[in-house]
């Protein structure tokens, strides 16, 4: 598909200023910035020996991690934003996204490194084990992933591996980042960026007071031949990061439990008007989906789209920035996803 124009990206200021925290721990070492309370290797005193809980059992971590795998969204993010390049990673091609996620690719870039391998998965969307185990991992993270009981047990055995929290695709990307900065001996740099990555949020939506009165409904497209609209239920990181912005989600889509191995609840075109929602927010793959999903004519009637007051990304770099929301992301497509919420609120999409 033809991606949308953008404008000019303006420097992300907050993620430039703390990246100059976590550099590479040899520029760090050169110049005489480490901590006093961080080791060589840059990890904080006190942080290895480290066990990590999660939902599949537990991650036990000997010594700061130098080969890293990760599987799922947002975990390489922070992995490259603390200042190490993942060995391999999830391969994020999808319309104009091309392997990497762009950010991601530049990060790796600043830190002189080179690009991941991307990690095979299956039709069960399991990762190759073998392949894995041809990287030679000393950690896999898959905090935000699909990762099945079974793929967590060939993993383990090759090195910790950290699954997700409590269900597969449905983790606050704040505590994903968290959890990666503990596995790799650095939570107190992985605090330091979210907490100037939660300041640009919060600015934006001081910025923007008229997102604080409107409600939403995050969703996929209508798909051809459906009679149902996928919406986003409220432990998707997608729907945390907009409500950040200081957006209500929908009552309706907040009382929903998403479908069994799913992180959306399905509504019935004839039950869309009964969500009430002043705005909507999605992502399209193509022209067509777009075009399926306005036209609609039940769809036409539902006060988002009665109204224009609706904010589909036809670029994908920017509906995975929204989608699987982390520090580098965030700051990279702030200026584009504020731009389209503002034409939604304003009805004017």
């Amino acid at each position: 598909m033809s991606t949308v124009s953008r404008p000019p990206r303006r420097p992300a200021r907050p993620l430039l200023a703390l990246l100059a925290i976590v550099l590479t721990v040899s520029t760090l070492s050169a110049c005489g910035l480490l901590s006093e309370d961080s080791g060589a290797d840059g990890s904080e005193s006190g942080s290895f020996p480290v066990t990590i809980d999660h939902a599949l059992g537990e991650a036990k971590i000997e010594k700061k991690p130098k080969r890293v795998v990760t599987i799922g969204w947002l975990s390489q993010d922070v992995v490259a934003a603390l200042g190490t390049v993942p060995v391999g990673v999830t391969d994020f091609s999808w319309g104009s996204v091309d392997k990497y996620l762009p950010w991601f690719a530049e990060r790796v870039k600043e830190l002189d490194g080179e690009m991941p391998e991307l990690i095979e998965v299956n039709d069960s969307d399991e990762a190759s084990a073998e392949q894995i185990l041809d990287l030679d991992p000393d950690l896999i993270v898959a905090a935000h992933s699909g990762i099945t009981d079974s793929n967590y047990k060939k993993l383990s055995s090759i090195a910790p591996t950290i699954a997700y929290d409590k269900k597969p695709w449905q983790s606050d990307w704040k505590d994903v980042t968290l959890t990666v900065g503990t596995a790799m001996g650095q939570k107190k740099q992985a605090q330091k960026l979210l907490d100037e990555t939660e300041k640009l949020i919060a600015d934006t939506a001081e910025d923007n007071p008229k997102f604080t009165k409107t409600s939403f409904a995050y969703g996929w497209y209508l798909e051809e031949g459906s009679t149902e609209l996928p919406l986003y239920v409220s432990a998707d990181p997608r729907v945390q990061f907009v409500q950040q912005l200081g957006f209500k989600l929908s009552p309706q889509v907040a009382d929903k439990e998403s479908d069994p191995g799913t992180f959306t609840a399905s509504f019935s075109l004839e039950e869309v008007d009964t969500i009430k929602a002043d705005v909507y927010i999605g992502w399209v793959d193509n022209k067509k989906d777009l075009n399926r999903t306005v036209d609609n004519a039940v769809l036409k009637k539902w006060k988002p789209f009665a109204s224009d007051s609706y904010y589909i990304m036809e670029d994908q770099a920017v509906a995975w920035a929204s989608s699987a929301p982390s520090v580098l992301g965030i700051p990279w497509a702030m200026d584009d996803i504020v731009a389209g919420l503002d034409k939604a609120v304003a009805g004017k999409a």
